[in-house]
């Protein structure tokens, strides 16, 4: 295992930077040891997750039915100027919902989310958390906050479908967002318990992220945009590349440029080559797609690929990083249970056939209402549901596949002691 340096740049007699390595825990019980004051701390942090996405979820969703449901009523005045863009070719109308079935096909994230927040219940009731001396750290807590984020977005994803447009698409990624990006954070933490980052900040960084999506949904500037993006992404890219390999957060400020310039004028090989490499690669790929978007952005002066963007980046990262860890678990003489390798197979058969659904455009809200009309095409699936109806049960499933594989991926690890299992 590699080694970091903790508050490790300072300065010598004769004013040059040195930095001074400390080595970091090998194992599980290594890293509960060297971090036991974090413990109860970090046990606070993880139960908080899923409480504040609950909190957020409610403040979030009284302006969101007030603003679609006002949509939706002008929607018959075209004086008012609000269009929402069906797929008039296979349009239900019950219970004086138009578009009745885009709305009802979310609820498959409804159920699907609901049905894994009662496995992890039962689990929790029948296998509570024991003293840790084996297997991995018990804490369900994350797992909560999954299962919520599904089923809160099969309840946006509803409420957008109601009247789909531009300015109210924030509605049908907010959530898948968030899950995204706490399905990452469950799966570090099932390491690093104790280095896990507050609900607060990250909930705040999402927070950022969801205002930049409706930024970009709105008339703004396409050159100052994606400025602003790819400086946001330089500070995550930096401070997430030192977070992931030091195991330790950092700020931008005089000790950390102090870090960098050492590193700059003593170049020497990584210590952990595999992870640092899976870093630059990471990096590498994240700023090639941000860099190509941008042209296009400039090109084009079009801001609103960007939920679709940020969303797709943030995948693309956690697979990155998942099949690092399991190659990592190989490394480690773990051996991942066969019932996961289905799991696997599973979601890439669902997958495929969700993105090939999704790519058929019935609808296109950032085309005028004709050019979109022109894209409508008929029922599919008995009669009652088109092509992106397909893609929302598709894609729930797919979701909650990807949550199972997370949570089952060490399940060969419960009866391993602490002593045994490696930190990566």
């Amino acid at each position: 295992m590699g080694t970091a340096c903790t508050r490790c740049a300072k300065s010598t007699e004769t004013g040059e930077v040195e930095v001074n390595y400390q080595p970091l825990p090998t194992t599980f019980e290594d890293l509960l040891t060297l971090t036991n004051s974090k413990r109860k701390q970090s046990a606070i942090y993880l139960k908080n997750y899923w409480k504040i996405l609950l909190l957020i979820a409610s403040f979030y969703s009284v302006p969101s039915i007030q603003f679609v449901t006002a949509l939706y009523n002008e929607r018959s005045h075209p004086e008012v100027g609000v269009y929402c863009y069906y797929n008039y070719k296979c349009d239900k109308t019950i219970l004086g919902i138009e578009a009745f079935n885009n709305v009802a096909s979310n609820l498959g994230y409804l159920l699907l989310g609901l049905s894994f927040l009662f496995y992890i219940r039962v689990k929790d009731r029948y296998n509570p958390i024991e003293p840790l001396t084996i297997g991995l750290h018990g804490d369900r807590s994350l797992y909560y906050a999954l299962g919520w984020s599904v089923t809160l977005e099969g309840v946006f994803s509803g409420l957008y479908h109601l009247c789909p447009s531009r300015v109210n698409f924030q509605f049908d990624t907010t959530f898948m967002t968030i899950g995204a990006a706490l399905l990452f954070i469950s799966l570090h933490q099932k390491r690093q318990p104790t280095a896990i980052s507050g609900a607060f900040r990250a909930y705040g960084w999402l927070g950022a992220l969801i205002l930049l999506n409706v930024i970009s949904l709105i008339n703004i500037s396409a050159p100052i945009f994606w400025m602003i993006v790819l400086i946001i992404m330089t500070y995550v890219s930096v401070t997430g590349s030192f977070y992931l390999y030091f195991y330790e957060p950092v700020r931008i400020d005089k000790s950390i440029l102090e870090r960098i310039g050492y590193h700059v004028t003593h170049p020497s090989w990584p210590r952990d080559k595999l992870r640092f490499f899976t870093l630059m690669f990471a990096n590498v790929v994240n700023y090639a797609l941000t860099i190509t978007v941008s042209v296009q952005g400039f090109e084009t002066v079009a801001t609103q690929d960007f939920p679709n963007f940020i969303l797709g980046i943030i995948i693309l990262d956690l697979f990155l990083y998942l099949f690092y860890y399991i190659l990592m678990k190989f490394r480690s003489k773990e051996r991942v249970n066969w019932r996961v390798w289905i799991l696997f197979v599973g979601s890439f058969i669902v997958w495929g056939f969700a993105i090939y659904f999704y790519s058929i455009a019935v609808t296109n809200k950032f085309l005028t209402p004709d050019q979109s009309a022109a894209l409508n095409k008929p029922c599919v699936l008995f009669n009652f549901f088109d092509y992106h109806d397909i893609w929302h049960f598709l894609s729930a499933i797919g979701v909650v596949i990807l949550f199972a594989i997370v949570y089952f991926l060490d399940m060969d690890l419960e009866s391993t002691p602490c002593s045994q299992i490696r930190v990566f």
